[in-house]
């Protein structure tokens, strides 16, 4: 027993390592895939997905993995020990045994039901979480102007808001998990009280009062007590389950969101100097922009009436529903221009400089060159390699 004991601890350990490492692999994918996806956001994803979101789904979402590690392999082998165990209790005590499953299936609605509620619960927390780390984003990202104009209460009430808000759903979903996990670590107990007293009164054979003696009690309990184990791990299974779940679609959503279209700038190798020496050749070109305008919304065509024709010949031949030389091409755009008919020629190995005002497209200009505007009308040619240097501060990964 004691060999059996020392090796079953060891193994349980080595699960423990592995699973603990295969969720802080899976942490890292995650938070990498995120990343990756932040850097290839379209305007339009842009502006429904905020700073404090993206490292929320970072350092909150992704961390579900490491949480739930230890937890999720228990669904395959759960099962497997609550089956074991209910088989030697049935060749123990028989179909009184039927009294303690009843008993389970009897409380297995209502757990459903607080597993429900403990979703519910999770999905306010991490909404109000979101809520309050965009506003501590806004915050931070103008603090000149708050303290400037004396701001710092009104914004101190509604973070405080926020917060007591996601306390609020913070509270129910502990108070349902402790209730939880009371209901798994007691069942064990109710079902071997339950299983005893029908076995004492008519669980023997042929429906006549069983004889409880000590072989057949204390067996029973070291079996309901290996059952307790399992019972004990479903209440953080489920809970840590529905966290992944809820996470893993909140990061879903996340990863769906509208790209940046890699088709809008052509990209070429860097074109060769020229050897002549003529001051009528063409300069070689790092960006070359032709008619170019572009916008921060993406483009909706404006829905207007067109000229429909249907030829209904003998042979029964479908006809195009449209005649090119009685409609007019459609035109419209529900879309706001940002930049209108830029006309742009970088030549290549000189300093071009754009000076203007505040406000007047300088920045857009460069968000186009780099494909992250969209583009209505006209081409852009970037060639060779492109690096950026933005107005926001930044840090270096690895210094």
């Amino acid at each position: 027993m004691f060999i059996f004991n020392l090796a079953s601890t060891f193994m349980i350990c080595f699960a423990f390592q592995g699973n603990t490492s295969l969720g802080i692999k899976a942490r890292a994918a995650t938070i990498a895939m995120i990343y990756r996806k932040s850097l290839r956001l379209s305007p339009q994803a842009k502006q429904s997905c905020t700073l404090g979101e993206i490292t929320n789904h970072m350092a909150v979402d992704a961390e579900r993995w490491v949480d739930a590690s230890n937890f999720l392999p228990l669904l395959i082998t759960v099962p497997f020990e609550l089956t074991v165990s209910i088989y030697l209790l049935y060749r123990l005590l028989g179909w009184s045994l039927l009294a303690a499953l009843g008993v389970f299936i009897i409380l297995l609605p209502i757990q459903a039901k607080m597993a429900g509620i403990m979703n519910t619960f999770q999905d306010e927390k991490l909404k109000w979480m979101d809520s309050r780390l965009r506003l501590m984003t806004e915050i931070l990202t103008n603090i000149k102007i708050v303290k400037l104009y004396n701001w710092e209460m009104p914004f101190h009430q509604k973070i405080n808001v926020l917060r007591a808000k996601e306390l609020m759903a913070l509270k129910g979903l502990s108070t349902i998990g402790s209730v939880l996990a009371i209901v798994f670590s007691s069942i064990t107990l109710l079902m071997a009280l339950v299983t005893f007293a029908v076995y004492a009164y008519i669980g023997g054979p042929d429906m006549t009062p069983g004889k409880l003696n000590s072989e057949i009690i204390f067996v029973s309990i070291t079996l309901f007590g290996i059952m307790n184990r399992p019972l004990g791990f479903v209440s953080h299974m489920i809970s840590k389950t529905i966290a992944v779940d809820v996470a893993m679609k909140r990061i879903q959503n996340f990863l769906l969101m509208e790209e940046i279209d890699t088709s809008i700038v052509k990209r070429y190798s860097r074109q060769p100097k020229s050897l002549g020496s003529g001051q009528d050749e063409d300069p070689v070109l790092a960006v070359n922009i032709e008619q170019g305008t572009f916008s921060w919304e993406k483009e909706e065509p404006a829905t207007t009436s067109s000229v429909v024709e249907q030829d209904t010949s003998s042979l029964g031949e479908r006809q195009p529903l449209l005649s090119a030389a009685r409609s007019q091409p459609q035109t419209a755009i529900n879309t706001k221009a940002t930049l209108t008919n830029i006309n742009l020629r970088v030549p290549d190995g000189h300093l071009t400089a754009f000076v203007g005002r505040i406000g007047q497209g300088k920045s857009s200009l460069m968000s186009a060159i780099m494909g992250e505007m969209y583009k209505l009308h006209g081409s852009v040619t970037v060639y060779g390699d492109l690096a950026y240097v933005p107005q926001q501060a930044w840090i270096v990964n690895a210094t």
